[in-house]
């Protein structure tokens, strides 16, 4: 059982531009209880954030959910620089 995984805010494919980054988070503050996937893009060099969320119960149901339907599978494992609560980041 992978627990519940939640898609908030979701776009069509059309409506994404430029390098599109996930980042997994353990615990954030806005879901103390939960791991959330963030996602970014850059355009022009520039990091934006967007508001589109995954909110799930366990990590394993964030990774299955990105692997299936957003990534390409390379993951970036957080830096001393990241927030305490970044877990990994993928392209």
């Amino acid at each position: 059982m992978y627990g519940f995984c939640l898609l908030l805010n979701t776009l069509q494919c059309s409506e994404m531009s430029g390098i599109t980054l996930w980042t997994i988070y353990q615990q954030p503050d806005d879901f103390p209880y939960h791991f959330v996937a963030r996602r970014f893009e850059v355009r022009s060099g520039e990091l934006h954030h967007t508001n589109q969320v995954i909110v799930a119960g366990n990590i394993t149901a964030i990774r299955k959910h990105l692997s299936q339907y957003h990534i390409s599978g390379v993951v970036m494992p957080r830096t001393e620089e990241d927030d305490p609560t970044v877990i990994e980041t993928w392209l």
